[in-house]
C-alpha cells in the first residue's frame, strides 16, 4: 500500500510538473515592454535594455518592435554609452524613414549633434522633421531646438530667421506667443531692443491670440520694461482701454499700465496711484480685486521712496483682503464653482501671509493658517485643491510654530530677505569653516513670493 502511495504521488507531483512548465510560457511582448519601462523608471537601463532587446530577438513581427528598438537607443544614451546610442538611432532613422519613430530618431541625433557643437548636423536632422513630420507638437519643439543650434553656434542671422518661421508656424496662441517672446528675449539680449520691440507689437493685432491675451499683455509689458519703450507699451494699453467695450478688459489694461509705470522710480507713485483707481473702479472684476496687493508689493520693494510704507502697505492688504468675500460666502458659486471658490480662498490666505510678514503680526499668519485649514475642509473631495492647501498648511504651521518661539530673530530674518540679503549666508560661513566645509545652507520658503494665480 505504502509503495503504491508514493508511485501515485510521485505521478502527481510529476503531472503537476509538466502543467507548471506549460503554463510557465516566455512573456510576452506587452509584458516585457511595460517591465522595460518601469526598469527605466527606475533608472535600471541595462535591465530595460535587456527587456527591450528580448522582445526584438523573439518577437520579430511584434507590432510596437520600433518602439523597443528606440528605447535601446535611450537606455544606452541614458547608461552614459553615446557612441551605441547613436548607432541605434541612425539605423532607426534609416529603417523607419518618415514615421513617427524615425522622426523621434531624428531628433535624438539632433540633439546630440547639438550638445557636441556638430550644428551643421544638427541643422540637417532638424530640418529634414520639420519638413517632412505632420507632428504639429513635434515640429514646433523641433523648431526650437533648430534656432537653439543657431544660438550656440553664434549664427545671429540664421537664429532670428528661425525664430520667425516659428512665429509663423505656430498654430495656437500659447505657442505663438511664446515663439515671439523668445524672438523677442533673443534680440534683446544682442543688444537689438527695437528690433525686439517691433517683433512683439507685430502680432499685436493677430485674431488667434485672443484666447491667450493674457499672456501677450504680459509680453508686451516686460518687452516694454526691457527695452525701455514705456510710453509707447502705455500707449498700446490705452488704446486696448479705447477699444474695449466690459470692464474686465478696460480694467486688464490699465492694471498692465499701471505696472508699467511702477516699475520704475519717477512713475513709481503714479503707478501705485493707478492700481488704486483699478481696485476703486473695477472692484468685481479679476485685475480690480487684486491691483491693491500688487500696489503694496510695489511699495515692499521700494519702500525707502514712501512715507510710513508699514502703515500704507497694511492698509492696503487689510482692504484687498476684503475683495474675495462676494465669492466666497455664496454658496452657490461654492456649489456650481468649487475651484473658483477655492481660488478666492487661496487668495486670501496668500494676503494674509504677506500682510503677517510685512506687519510682522503672528496673528495674520495664523489667519493664513485658518483659511488653508477651511479650503481643506470645504473641498477635501477634490484631490488637486485638497493636496494644495495641505501643503500651505503645513508650511504656514511650520512657520507659526518658528514665529512664535524665535521672536525678534525671525522678524529679522524676514528683513533681511525683504532687503535681498541671506540670512543663514554668514552664520553659513562661519559654521563651514569650524567643519572644514563649504557646505551651504538653504534659505526658508517666503510665502509671501509663492504668489497664485489670480
Amino acid at each position: 500500500m505504502n509503495r503504491l502511495m508514493t508511485r501515485q504521488q510521485t505521478c502527481v507531483s510529476t503531472a503537476l510538473i509538466l502543467l507548471l512548465l506549460i503554463g510557465c510560457g516566455k512573456p510576452s511582448p506587452d509584458e516585457l515592454l511595460q517591465e522595460g519601462g518601469e526598469l527605466m523608471a527606475q533608472q535600471n537601463f541595462v535591465s530595460a535594455r535587456h527587456k527591450f532587446q528580448e522582445i526584438v530577438e523573439n518577437y520579430p513581427d511584434y507590432d510596437l518592435i520600433s518602439n523597443a528598438k528606440f528605447y535601446i537607443g535611450d537606455c544606452y544614451a541614458l547608461d552614459g554609452q553615446i557612441g551605441k546610442a547613436r548607432t541605434t538611432y541612425e539605423e532607426l532613422a534609416e529603417a523607419y524613414t518618415g514615421t513617427p519613430i524615425g522622426h523621434r530618431a531624428q531628433v535624438r541625433l539632433g540633439d546630440m549633434a547639438r550638445e557636441d557643437g556638430r550644428i551643421q548636423d544638427a541643422v540637417k536632422h532638424y530640418s529634414n522633421i520639420i519638413e517632412s513630420s505632420t507632428d504639429t507638437g513635434l515640429v514646433m519643439q523641433t523648431r526650437t531646438n533648430l534656432a537653439d543650434a543657431y544660438v550656440r553656434s553664434g549664427s545671429s542671422a540664421e537664429a532670428v530667421g528661425s525664430m520667425r518661421e516659428m512665429v509663423d508656424a505656430s498654430g495656437d496662441p500659447r505657442s505663438k506667443l511664446q515663439a515671439i517672446q523668445y524672438l523677442a528675449n533673443y534680440l534683446i539680449s544682442q543688444g537689438s531692443k527695437e528690433v525686439a520691440w517691433e517683433a512683439m507689437l507685430s502680432i499685436k493685432d493677430a485674431t488667434e491670440i485672443v484666447p491667450a491675451m493674457d499672456y501677450y499683455f504680459l509680453s508686451v509689458r516686460q518687452t516694454g520694461i526691457a527695452t525701455n519703450h514705456f510710453d509707447e507699451a502705455s500707449q498700446y494699453f490705452d488704446s486696448v482701454v479705447e477699444a474695449a467695450t466690459d470692464d474686465e478688459s478696460k480694467s486688464r489694461a490699465l492694471y498692465n499700465k499701471a505696472l508699467i509705470a511702477s516699475s520704475t522710480t519717477v512713475s513709481r507713485a503714479t503707478g501705485i496711484e493707478l492700481l488704486k483707481a483699478v481696485a476703486a473702479d473695477y472692484p468685481k472684476t479679476r485685475w480690480g480685486r487684486w491691483s491693491e496687493v500688487d500696489a503694496a508689493k510695489t511699495i515692499m520693494t521700494a519702500s525707502e521712496e514712501f512715507e510710513n510704507p508699514i502703515a500704507t502697505v497694511g492698509d492696503l492688504l487689510l482692504g484687498a483682503m476684503d475683495n474675495y468675500d462676494d465669492i466666497i460666502e455664496d454658496s452657490t458659486i461654492e456649489w456650481f464653482e468649487p475651484a473658483r471658490s477655492a481660488d478666492a480662498r487661496f487668495q486670501l490666505a496668500v494676503i494674509q501671509v504677506m500682510r503677517g510678514q510685512w506687519l510682522e503680526s503672528v496673528e495674520d499668519l495664523k489667519s493664513a493658517s485658518a483659511t488653508y485649514a477651511e479650503i481643506l475642509n470645504r473641498f477635501e473631495t477634490m484631490p488637486q485643491i485638497a493636496q494644495q492647501a495641505s501643503q500651505y498648511l503645513n508650511e504656514m504651521t511650520a512657520m507659526v510654530e518658528i514665529a512664535e518661539a524665535s521672536g525678534e530673530e525671525f522678524w529679522e530674518q524676514l528683513r533681511m530677505i525683504r532687503r535681498g540679503i541671506d540670512p543663514f549666508a554668514q552664520s553659513a560661513t562661519a559654521e563651514a569653516t569650524l567643519n572644514g566645509t563649504t557646505e551651504e545652507l538653504a534659505a526658508p520658503v517666503d510665502l509671501a513670493t509663492a504668489e497664485l494665480k489670480n
